[in-house]
């Protein structure tokens, strides 16, 4: 039999796996784990495979551990995977089941997690996690990323025992060199925890606090505040190659200002194919987000009151003496003329206190991208905010409005997310100037008819302005294959 996926099986299936596939499902029938298809602490969900993103484009030849080979197409995974309501869309997925082939659909699938099987907390299964954490970067760094997909793919079919530790690929010397400057690479790394601290843990209203960090080599942390009043020195941080960054929190008010940290490079999970499931799916491995909280508490300190004083004693009054008698004759000296009063204002003059003016900018939205995207596949949509005025816009904020039956597949580094929709801050855009970026969603299979990317910017002094584009979305194109025997 014949597989032809990317990813998956090109090679010929051996008999000998038909036995052992068949004993295995005898082995979880016995155990009582059919009924249900999840094992105690494990989750069912459903996967969507919508292809390669990107694949390395042509078949190799892998060295399987103890002998044999498979033909495969190494490649970077484009899924999502739904679990109790929620939807994760990972930045990377990886084959880890290099037997089993996969074309784009739907699939039933079973998700553990390291708290429920035991083999994802090895260290190879570590190493596999620090390697997806990386993926975003060491892609976007690459100068053939196909060819970077293929050899991240490889190595990690080597760390998850599926293809030779020393000699993986057959007849291509470049991608086994890269592939084994991975596997060095993430050998002995893994996740590191997300954390947050403030140093002070309180302060005085006006006065700045520093946040620590922690997190993996190479990868971001989002910041935004949760509840209080506060201002943050970065709304993106990037973790140093000692896993650390930093930002400030200051806050005009008093009481206690939330602030929470999310990254993508969060937990390690495993999709393996569920038992009962018509056609089963490849195992595969991806991350999912996670966040850590901290609180500052901010108060204001009344001013120093000085210690009560003692009034001081008067001294002693002499008594009165009487002026000395002037003769006649005697010529006396006219007491001096007291000093006129002082002119009394103008009756026109008025003084006012001095007032704040807000100059007001004028801001304009523009979103652009296909009006008429394809369930099941990935769109990219170019957000513009113009500041059509003299005016510097101050305290701007963006908010971008995800379209029902749509999922966030890629948002700005330096955004948030608050109820399903996206928010930028930014400082300032400069008078008569603009600010742009994109977003990447991805319509679900099922989604269909029209709807909006919607977006909305509002600044100081400037009423909340408007921009949207109407898409249709088109059904998923259905493609049927023949089947290929041998």
């Amino acid at each position: 039999m014949l597989v032809d996926s990317p990813g998956g099986s090109l090679g010929r299936t051996r008999p000998g796996h038909l036995l052992t596939a068949a004993l295995a499902f005898l082995i979880l029938a016995v155990a009582g784990l059919v009924g249900s298809g999840t094992a105690l602490g494990q989750t069912a969900g459903q996967m969507t495979f919508a292809g390669s993103d990107p694949s390395f484009g042509a078949p190799v030849v892998v060295n399987r551990p103890g002998g044999g080979t498979n033909t495969v197409v190494p490649s970077k995974f484009d899924l999502s995977v739904t679990t109790s309501g929620t939807v994760h869309a990972p930045e990377a997925g990886f084959c880890v089941d290099i037997e089993t082939g996969m074309a784009p659909g739907e699939f039933s699938v079973i998700v553990e997690s390291p708290a429920d099987t035991a083999a994802l907390t090895s260290a190879d299964y570590q190493a596999i996690a620090w390697l997806l954490a990386r993926t975003p970067a060491l892609m976007d760094a690459a100068a053939d990323p196909a060819f970077e997909a293929g050899a991240l793919q490889m190595a990690i079919w080597v760390l998850a025992g599926q293809a030779d530790a020393t000699d993986p690929v057959a007849g291509n010397a470049a991608l086994e060199a890269r592939t084994l400057a991975l596997v060095a690479e993430a050998s002995g790394k893994s996740l590191t925890t997300l954390s947050i601290t403030p140093s002070p843990s309180s302060a005085e209203v006006g006065s700045t606090v520093a946040l620590s960090l922690t997190g993996t080599p190479g990868t971001t942390a989002d910041l935004s505040i949760t509840s209080g009043t506060g201002t943050l020195g970065a709304s993106s941080v990037t973790f140093d190659g000692s896993g650390s960054a930093s930002t400030t929190l200051t806050s005009g008010t008093d009481g206690s200002v939330a602030v929470s940290a999310t990254t993508a490079a969060g937990e390690l999970r495993r999709a393996v194919k569920d038992p009962q499931a018509e056609v089963p799916a490849q195992d595969v491995v991806y991350l999912i987000p996670a966040s850590a909280a901290t609180s500052v508490g901010f108060v204001t300190t009344p001013p120093p009151v000085d210690p009560p004083v003692d009034p001081p004693v008067n001294p002693p009054v002499d008594p009165p003496v009487d002026p000395p008698t002037t003769p006649q004759d005697t010529p006396q000296t006219p007491a001096s003329t007291p000093a006129a009063p002082p002119a009394p204002a103008e009756s026109g003059g008025v003084t006012r206190p001095a007032q704040n003016v807000c100059l007001r900018p004028n801001l304009r939205v523009k979103v652009t991208g296909p009006k008429r995207p394809r369930a099941g596949t990935r769109t990219r949509y170019k957000v513009k905010i113009t500041n059509r005025s003299p005016n510097v816009a101050t305290r701007v904020s963006i908010r971008i409005a995800v379209p029902r039956g749509y999922s966030i597949v890629r948002r700005p580094r330096n955004s948030r997310l608050n109820n399903g929709d996206v928010v930028i801050s930014r400082n300032a855009i400069r008078a008569r100037g603009m600010y742009m970026t994109t977003i990447v969603l991805r319509a679900d299979r099922t989604a269909r008819g029209r709807s909006a990317v919607r977006v909305s910017a509002s600044a100081r002094c400037s009423r909340t302005k408007r921009g949207a584009l109407r898409i249709a979305t088109r059904p998923v194109f259905q493609r049927v294959s023949p089947a290929v025997t041998g």
